[in-house]
């Protein structure tokens, strides 16, 4: 029961962006303070915390350490290659922030080591209705910041709701001619919020098929709406679609050949696109910002192709690689997962993924999960540089693969 109760905590605290701040002398890049690279304990670390500690009781009592097997050579290259990649932050522009995200990185894996180990957890009905009252809450509150143009409560003290009364960096969009700011829910951007939303509901619906759940997630859909996020919305169509339209026997040569080359050049090919709609709408702050930090993800690439340039160093080393005419200074990292990932890791993290992917087999299942979530990868980064994207992201797979 106390297993179930922390991770009911966890999932409600997802979408959550309060968090404890401190090494802030260590953010700033000339002179800007940038958020990314703030090491951060964020609310929902707390019940993962106290998690691991009662399941470090149970190992300890039940002896579990004893039944391990040795290692074999595949694994202990991995954990090489681990153990160099932690290293290796120590080198970076800001070390800090490196070795922090690799922290929480390991807290993310030691997460899903131990849902792996208690699937029976994630299956519960407690779990499953405590992210229907989580999405419910999120979408009742979206509605009423975007009704009324304000925060239910300011600064931040309401579960980190942003402040809504200050619009200069707020998020915008037009509706039937007048400007108003998106709403954010409890999380750090419209976005991030529309990404939760959509899998979320996505994870719901997959238990519960009939019209009347339908009919339950219409406030879903109405906040989900207001966020205005065409990732978000793409990614709950396909998963729509492969929920109730998709065959339940793969032919096997769809499954291991088309479906892995596709999500690959698709994935890799959509900075392409970007570009060139770039160069097509040159007025277009979205997509040109979009293909500018993509260029600078290249350029890191390019210059450090085998480890990178640290985790979480890309908004660090952004303007060696990209300086920027803007007055506002735009300092986020590429919006894109993949180039994301190679920018900070190089060729090291493709390694480390091709090992832990090739343990784990390309399901169909893990395939399918994957093109669900492949607009929002190639089109935003919190999957990767939030905790709300890490943990949404961690709760997708595991659940979306069991059905």
């Amino acid at each position: 029961m106390p297993y179930l109760f922390l991770i009911a905590a966890t999932i409600f605290l997802i979408p959550s962006n309060l968090f404890l701040k401190f090494g802030v002398n260590t953010a700033y890049v000339h002179g800007l303070l940038v958020d990314y690279l703030l090491p951060k304990f964020s609310a929902s670390d707390i019940p993962i915390v106290l998690l691991f500690v009662l399941w470090a009781k149970e190992i300890l009592r039940k002896k579990k350490w004893q039944k391990l097997k040795k290692p074999s050579l595949e694994t202990a290259v991995l954990a090489g290659c681990i153990a160099f990649l932690f290293g290796r932050q120590f080198f970076t522009e800001k070390p800090f922030a490196a070795v922090w995200f690799f922290i929480k990185l390991t807290e993310i894996v030691f997460f899903v080591i131990f849902l792996v180990t208690h699937r029976k957890l994630l299956q519960s009905k407690i779990i499953h209705w405590t992210l229907y009252a989580t999405l419910l809450f999120q979408s009742l509150l979206a509605i009423f910041q975007f009704h009324t143009q304000h925060s239910l409560f300011p600064n931040y003290i309401f579960l980190g709701e942003p402040n809504l009364s200050h619009p200069l960096f707020l998020a915008k969009a037009s509706f039937g001619g007048v400007e108003k700011i998106l709403p954010y829910g409890t999380t750090a951007h419209p976005n991030i919020l529309a990404g939760f939303l959509a899998l979320g509901v996505i994870l719901f619906l997959q238990k519960n098929r009939s019209p009347k759940f339908f009919f339950l997630c219409t406030p879903i859909f109405y906040a989900l709406y207001l966020t205005q996020s065409l990732s978000a919305w793409l990614s709950l169509l396909i998963g729509l679609t492969i929920l109730f339209c998709f065959p339940k026997k793969i032919p096997h040569i769809l499954q291991k050949i088309f479906l892995p080359i596709f999500l690959f050049v698709l994935f890799f090919a959509t900075p392409f696109f970007i570009h060139i709609f770039a160069q097509k709408y040159p007025d277009d702050p979205s997509l040109t910002r979009r293909d500018e930090l993509n260029q600078a993800a290249i350029s890191m690439i390019v210059v450090n192709p085998i480890v990178g340039v640290g985790l979480n160093n890309f908004t660090a080393q952004l303007e060696n690689y990209h300086p920027t005419q803007e007055i506002l200074r735009f300092v986020q990292p590429a919006h894109n997962v993949g180039l994301l990932s190679l920018a900070e890791t190089g060729l090291l993290g493709v390694i480390i993924v091709y090992l832990v992917i090739k343990k784990q087999k390309l399901s169909i299942r893990l395939l399918l999960s994957m093109t669900v979530v492949l607009p929002i990868a190639c089109l935003d980064h919190y999957l990767l540089t939030e905790q709300t994207g890490l943990l949404l992201a961690t709760i997708f797979f595991l659940q979306f693969m069991k059905d």
